[in-house]
């Protein structure tokens, strides 16, 4: 099997997105790609598993999940002694026997990667290579190395997330290139927070790859992004597609009312009166209405995520009567909701 990094580069379409029937995971479970036309759901695994799924809720679970303080210091003692000898491979200064052992303790080190889920590892594994005194560049160069030519999951992600903590912004490429498969797009922008030291830059590659992903990577980058967005299109674009997702409008609709500037975009409407086209009308629904989807949730209450919450839903509430939300059908049913649940006055 090529490269996972080549693999997807290789399959983005214009540059940018990757096919609907594009899952990593089944291609690293030997599966051929692209796959045959079944007419069968390639989303997710045989045992119904969704790329990106699992570290996105790992990441936020409640406790911190990491493994045994032992197994992040010889895993990344395992690591060093991999950058040193993947170094010394590079800069060409090994052959015969010393050359071969290198090889060896290179192996050894992508096997390490691979032994445990990323997401339970990488961040104490990282802190342990500093505390190592690792050497940055050389750390950065054996990441890229991971990211670009490991053929495992695991491997990949780790080595996004070295690319992140000791690379450069001449990396981003790498890590926005694999960020756009839905698996890998929470370390990618994890990765890029750390790399990227303007916010708006950050936003800017955030808001990339948010574009591209439709499920779990979607949910990843608009997690990320801050609540407070300085551009006025990214804005714009969170409150008409945010909401629209692979997982329903629940998960991600509170981010993009509060990332997208809801409160103070109604505040304009109610000013402007001008009637919103159907597109920007039906993503604000969208948002409402998994608002509301989001009460199903166990222990979820999405609307009090959203700040001055009362202040918003009456200044959607005075939109739709004033004929803002016209090109939307919806927008009624959400007022009378909204007056029955006494999130507003009838």
């Amino acid at each position: 099997m090529e490269s996972i990094y080549e693999l997807i580069r290789s399959n983005l379409i214009g540059g940018e997105k990757l096919p609907n029937d594009f899952n990593i995971l089944r291609i690293a479970a030997g599966e051929d790609y692209p796959p045959p036309d079944d007419g069968e759901d390639r989303r997710t695994t045989a045992d119904g598993v969704t790329q990106g799924e699992f570290d996105a809720v790992v990441a936020r679970l409640p406790k911190n999940i990491s493994q045994h303080l032992l197994v992040n210091f010889f895993t990344a003692v395992v690591l060093k002694r991999g950058i040193k000898a993947y170094d010394e491979m590079t800069v060409g200064s090994l052959d015969g026997k010393k050359l071969d052992a290198a090889r060896k303790i290179v192996a050894s080190a992508v096997a390490a990667s691979e032994k445990y889920e990323t997401i339970t590892i990488a961040d104490k594994v990282l802190s342990q290579l500093v505390n190592l005194k690792t050497d940055r560049k050389k750390t950065a160069n054996f990441g890229k190395y991971l990211a670009t030519t490991g053929q495992s999951v695991p491997a990949v992600k780790l080595g996004i997330a070295m690319t992140g903590s000791f690379g450069d912004p001449d990396d981003e490429e790498i890590i926005m290139t694999l960020g756009r498969c839905e698996e890998f797009t929470y370390f990618a922008v994890k990765a890029l927070s750390v790399l990227i030291k303007d916010s708006s830059a950050f936003v800017d590659r955030c808001m990339e790859l948010v574009k591209v992903t439709g499920g779990w990577g979607k949910l990843s980058a608009i997690l990320e992004l801050p609540d407070k967005i300085e551009d006025g299109e990214h804005r714009r674009w969170l409150l008409t597609h945010g909401a629209d997702s692979l997982l329903g409008l629940y998960p991600q609709a509170a981010e993009c009312a509060v990332k997208g500037g809801l409160g103070g975009f109604l505040g304009d409407c109610i000013e402007d009166k001008t009637v919103l086209d159907a597109e920007t009308a039906c993503g604000i629904c969208n948002i409402i209405e998994g608002l509301f989807q989001a009460e199903n949730v166990k222990g979820w209450d999405a609307f009090n995520e959203v700040p001055d919450i009362g202040t918003v839903l009456s200044s959607f509430a005075y939109c739709v009567k004033c004929g803002v939300f016209q090109n939307d059908e919806r927008a009624e049913t959400l007022l009378a909701k909204l007056a029955e649940k006494k999130y507003i006055r009838s």
